[in-house]
């Protein structure tokens, strides 16, 4: 049985020519960091973020995280709107070895009891030891 996901595939894409990263996307940033540091990483609502911020504010939260016992493997909720803030989050979590578990925010607010109860039901499942808001 051919996986769900190819059928949504362009015919052109053929799986054997993808060639995915040996290392980790936190590595990939580092090394931007590095090589372009003031070259924009993000723009967003006309605020444009270096790689070198976004590498150095990446650090900090991985740091923020470690320092309140989170261990590799935990789960991190991440509930914030797609943004710069959530990148942070996102990257810091998986360069302090986490694995990010993004929820996003209801876009209207009279969908907020909706959003509570799968929220719930989802922070059960995926076992997050913390969630970010």
């Amino acid at each position: 049985m051919e996986p769900i996901w190819k059928k949504h595939w362009p015919a052109t894409v053929h799986e054997a020519s993808i060639r995915l990263p040996e290392e980790p996307l936190t590595a990939i940033l580092a090394r931007q960091a590095k090589r372009v540091p003031d070259r924009p990483a993000i723009h967003f609502y006309g605020r444009a973020v270096s790689f070198a911020e976004l590498d150095s504010a990446v650090g900090r939260f991985a740091g923020f995280l470690q320092a309140r016992g989170l261990l590799p493997g935990d789960r991190v909720a991440i509930i914030l709107p797609t943004g710069v803030e959530f990148m942070d989050a996102f990257f810091g979590a998986l360069l302090a070895g986490a694995v990010p578990v993004p929820l996003y925010p209801p876009v209207r607010l009279g969908r907020l009891d909706e959003f509570h109860a799968r929220t719930a039901r989802l922070l059960q499942t995926c076992g997050a030891r913390i969630v970010l808001t």
